[in-house]
């Protein structure tokens, strides 16, 4: 395991998985990653390079989920130990109109669950979902979702504090949304790039956001407080705003 002396950046062989791209054999690109950060392990993830350069979607290989899967067990034979996953994308969502979504739709969708199941206090972090459906406005517990042995959360969340007394498997939180679509909601640094087209084009909402939601956590030896806050102003979002933290009890 790396320790949290080892210089940052700098990951073993065993700390790291790798994969080459069809379009860029020469190029080794990390599928997967694992650190540890002042005694808490982090496991970052990536999209399969071969659905990089030709997909808006992507997903994640079942070579790298397989050895996340390992990974967490192997730092996590017991499973109670708190393990944050990184990756971008979304996994099942509820909207803040009310709709429940899968928004995984590539990729081996019921092993990417499998890898969580048997460590109850892992957090999948991820981003992907965004616009005006996918916000928060007073409380912050919506963007945390506890998801049952069957893979369905057990509720929205919405409006509540903490997580006692409910039985989960394991949790996926929200890093940020809101973000919205329309153009006038960037700066004008975006990328040029081809995005699965044949001719390259600019896109703008790869610039810089002018109103975004993001997630702030905090980790105690028996839990973890989440809190949303907003960039950018709006009639509705403030930067000033103080979302209510959402509480997660360690199990």
């Amino acid at each position: 395991m790396l320790s949290s002396d080892a210089p940052f950046g700098e990951l073993p062989e065993s700390e790291r998985f790798s994969l080459t791209s069809k379009e860029k054999p020469d190029e080794r690109y990390l599928g997967a990653f694992h650190y540890v950060v002042k005694g808490i392990d982090f496991i970052g993830i990536n999209i399969d390079p071969n659905t990089a350069f030709n997909s808006h979607e992507g997903y994640y290989s079942s070579e790298t989920l397989l050895w996340v899967k390992h990974k967490l067990n192997e730092i996590d034979p017991d499973g109670k130990k708190c393990v944050f996953v990184v990756g971008h994308l979304s996994a099942i969502y509820y909207y803040n109109d009310g709709e429940i979504r899968e928004t995984m739709i590539n990729g081996d969708r019921s092993l990417f669950y499998e890898v969580f199941k048997g460590h109850q206090n892992t957090f999948y972090l991820y981003g992907h979902v965004h616009g005006e459906r996918a916000c928060y406005r007073e409380c912050s517990s919506g963007a945390i979702l506890h998801i049952d042995e069957h893979n369905m959360p057990i509720g929205n969340n919405l409006n509540e504090r903490d997580s006692r007394g409910k039985k989960y498997a394991y949790s996926f939180v929200h890093m940020g949304g809101l973000r919205p679509f329309d153009s006038k909601y960037f700066e004008d640094d975006g990328r040029e790039g081809y995005g699965g087209e044949k001719e390259l084009k600019y896109f703008p909402n790869t610039a810089t956001p002018t109103l975004a939601q993001f997630l702030v956590f905090e980790v105690y030896r028996d839990r973890v407080v989440f809190y949303v806050r907003n960039t950018g102003t709006h009639e509705l979002y403030n930067r000033k705003d103080k979302l209510e933290e959402y509480t997660v009890y360690l199990l």
